[in-house]
Parts: structure tokens; sequence; C-alpha cells
């Protein structure tokens, strides 16, 4: 292989061969032998192996002796924080003097893994970078939700702008709530950028969303419509599939909402659903739409197709994160026959992936122990008044102070009450992840049943899976101790 490589190479000019295909192909081949790059490749293998004191140890001398490469640098970091030496991650991660010779990817990494070791003010600067100079939209989507914790809500809705247009897909109940806090001059400067952004090769259907949100919040609600209309009509055309549409009918009503919980399978069951041939997407898996109350019900259906409604097609809305808002009577007014899935696992687990799953997205930078934060007082308010428990969750989670989101939203029979009281058996289906897992075909054949659909075969896929190592000794005790607050509360409570 070298050898052709080096005999093509000796047939081109040397003008030529600067700018050729056939010898950048060859110096990535030979890169490929680089001893930099060979031990980067191993402690990327080890990491995903799981196999830290080998990692560390080569991480500690690649370092050593290419101590200003970026790339070596945040990968020594990502061993240090998979070890939980904080000190040793903002440490190192200080030491990157040229932000802008370190890859997009692993800059926008070195950034979450200086949230999670508490190095806010450096990993901002990161994102900033990204965001700035390289137009990255993730880090602007990261920055936006931290703006959105500070409650600047006009910075957060400037970013969250810049990140759809640069082709970031959109977290839409962050995006909604920063729309509604955020002042009418900022929502309008937003809009207009977005209008007057050079989309080159067409906007994305996220796009005419966020422009239909600025829409509503400026008053302008039939050009909300025709832009949310353009979003399912992109959908629907991106999708390939030659559809029965009626182009002035009604939207097809959503059949089903996937309502939680959080982390525990919602996206596998969506998508084992979405597997049914007469089922069609609506422009996003998660609408998230009931627990804002100044969005429109037209919005909300304009978001699903508009088919002949007897062809046997149906949709759905899968926003997991219903369950946890007192939405259920406005459910129950705008779509009161549809049927309502909940999903739920072990509550420990589900609040680590949790956590797990914010800090690597962007969402938090914080410690597993943060999941039993102010458990004992959440504890002693459940117990002390069992009846009124709900509604205190509740209060809490609209309110959001004092809110600890990942121990709350494991506590599914508190948060299901009304739920059940309104919509009774045949309305409400409660099913097992473990359960999902160990007979897919089975329980899949009851959900379609439930659906009044046709069963068909399916294929179990599982989907917005995170591998974490669960096994340190700190993770253990926080799960201990999760699981006996979980069991004393059922004991109380029911």
């Amino acid at each position: 292989m070298t050898l052709k490589y080096f005999y093509y190479a000796s047939q081109l000019k040397r003008n030529d061969l600067v700018e050729s295909r056939m010898l950048k192909s060859f110096l990535k081949y030979l890169k490929g032998f680089h001893p930099r790059v060979r031990c980067t490749r191993k402690i990327s293998r080890l990491l995903a192996q799981g196999n830290l004191p080998a990692a560390e140890e080569i991480a500690s001398r690649t370092r050593h002796k290419y101590s200003a490469n970026p790339t070596v640098i945040i990968l020594y970091a990502k061993v240090q924080s998979a070890l939980q030496n904080h000190d040793a991650v903002s440490e190192s991660l200080s030491g990157i003097s040229n932000l802008s010779a370190a890859p997009e990817h692993l800059l926008f990494e070195a950034s979450l893994l200086l949230q999670q070791a508490g190095g806010n003010e450096l990993a901002k600067r990161f994102l900033q970078h990204l965001d700035e100079a390289r137009h990255f939209s993730a880090a602007s989507k990261a920055l936006a939700m931290q703006a959105l914790d500070d409650r600047d809500y006009d910075e957060a809705v400037e970013l969250f702008t810049r990140s759809v247009a640069h082709g970031e897909d959109a977290s839409w109940g962050a995006v909604i709530r920063a729309v509604e806090e955020c002042a009418l001059a900022a929502a309008e400067a937003s809009r207009k950028w977005l209008v007057d952004f050079d989309y080159r090769g067409g906007a994305p259907k996220f796009y005419f969303k966020l422009l239909s949100i600025f829409d509503s919040k400026c008053g302008d609600f039939e050009s909300s419509r025709r832009n949310i209309q353009k979003a399912t009509a992109q959908s629907l055309a991106a999708s390939g599939r030659k559809l029965p549409l009626v182009e002035n009918g009604p939207p097809l009503p959503p059949k089903f909402l996937i309502i939680g919980a959080m982390k525990c399978g919602t996206t596998t069951l969506h998508q084992l659903i979405a597997s049914h041939p007469k089922f069609v997407a609506p422009i996003e898996k998660e609408i998230q739409f009931f627990q804002f109350s100044s969005l429109q019900r037209d919005w909300y259906l304009d978001h699903f197709p508009r088919l002949d409604q007897s062809g046997g097609y149906f949709t759905g809305d899968a926003s997991p994160g219903y369950y946890a808002f007192d939405i259920v009577q406005r459910i129950a007014e705008m779509i009161p026959d549809v049927k309502l899935l909940f999903i739920q696992r072990d509550p420990a687990d589900r609040a680590i992936s949790h956590l797990r799953h914010n800090n690597r997205i962007g969402f938090s930078s914080v410690d597993v122990r943060a999941t039993i934060r102010d458990i004992d007082e959440l504890e002693r308010m459940i117990c002390d008044d069992p009846e009124r428990a709900e509604d205190a969750l509740l209060e809490k989670i609209r309110s959001r102070t004092n809110c600890n989101m990942f121990l709350i939203l494991g506590l599914y029979e508190l948060l299901l009450r009304r739920w059940r009281k309104r919509f009774g058996a045949d309305q409400l289906m409660v099913l097992q992840l473990e359960e999902l897992n160990e007979a897919p075909t089975a329980v899949m054949r009851e959900v379609f049943e439930f659906l009044e659909v046709e069963p068909v075969p399916i294929e179990m896929v599982r989907e917005n899976s995170g591998e974490y190592v669960q096994t340190d000794e700190t993770t253990m005790r926080v799960k201990a101790r999760l699981r006996e607050f979980y069991q004393r509360v059922e004991e109380r409570t029911t």
C-alpha cells in the first residue's frame, strides 16, 4: 500500500501534489503511524473498556511527551474525570493555550468535563470560543442552557436562536420557557435575526418551528400557524413516504401520548411504535406543549399531518416530562379519547442515568451526589402529609425552588395519582422497562392492542442509551441511599 502511494505521488507535478486528494490520503495514512496518534487511540480504547489504571498510565506518559497538544491534554482530562480527580481536570485543561488548535468536538467535551469539575468560567470560555469563532451549534445550545439556569432569558433566547440557525435541534421545553420569559424586545430582535439569516441549503423544520414560537410571542398568530405548518410539511417531505394528504383537511389528532418517565426507555418505546407501517410521525418526538398555557390548541395540532382519517393511520406525541406537570385537565379537554403510555424503571437507576445524561449533554455539571440533595427534607414533606404529597411535588416543580428533579421524577405513583383518577385503565397503560427488555414482542403486542391498532412484528433496538460506569464506590453508596428513600416513601404512601 505504501509503495503504491509513493508511485502515484511521484507521477504528479510538484504544484499538483500539494492539492491532490492522493497526497491528502497518503498523509492521513502516514499520520496513523505517528506515536502520538497511536497513543491517543489506545487511551480512547482503554477508556471505552473501563480500564482506567492502564488509561491513566499511558495518558500521563503521553501528556508529558506532548504537553502542548490539545488533543492529548483533553484525553488526559477525560481519564482524570473518569477517576473523579476534578482538580487534575481543571489544572490540565487550563494548559490549553491555543483554543483554535483543538478539534471542535474535543473542545466541547472539554467544556463539559470542566463543568463537572467545577471549572465553570473556563468551560464558558471554551464554549464562547466555539460559539463565536466557529459557530459550533452545540456550544450555543449549552450556553443557552446556562443562561436559562441563571434566569437571563434574553441571553438564552439569543443563544438558542443562533444554535437553531446553525443546525442544532432544540430542547423545546427549554426554548419555549425562555421565549415566554424573555422581554418582548428580545423576542422581536431574535425573530428579525432569524428571518434575515442566510440559511443556505434550506431551513430545517426546527427553524420554522422556532420562528413560529417567536410569532406567537409577538402576537402574530396567523404567521405562527403558517410557519408551524411549513415545518410539518417539510418533515413529511423529508420522510419520503407517499401518504394520502388532505391539503385543507384537519390534522390527524394524536392517538397516544407517552407522558413519561424520563430516562426510562421512552425513546425506545416510541421507536417501536413508530415501526408500525400505519404510524406517521409529527414534526418531532417531543413536542412539549401542554405545560405551556400561552400556546394555542391549533398550534399544537398543526404539528401533526393532515391525512385521510379513514386510512387507518395514527400519530402520537412522546414528551416524557408531561407526567410531572399539572396538565391532566388540559389534555382531557383537548384530546379526551387519547391513550396514555407511561414507562418506568428502578427509580434509583433512573435518577443516576438522568444526572449523567444531563452532564453529558451540557444541561448540568454536578456530581452524582446531587441526586440525593435535600433527600431528608423531601422525605419528611411527603411522609408527614401523604395525602397532599402530590400537590406539594407539583408546586415544587412549578415554582422551580429547592427542586431536586433527579429525585422527584422517580416518585412515579405519587405523580400518577391524578392521571389515574382522570383516566381509567382503558386510557392509561403503565409499562416496566425491565419487562420490555426481557420480552419485547409480548409487551409490544399488548401496547398495539391497547392503542387499538393491528400488532406487527418488531425488532428491539435500544435507543438513546448512555453507557455509564456505575460501579465506583460513591455511586454505589448514592444508589443504596436512593433505594432506601424510594422504599420508605412507597411504604408510607400506599
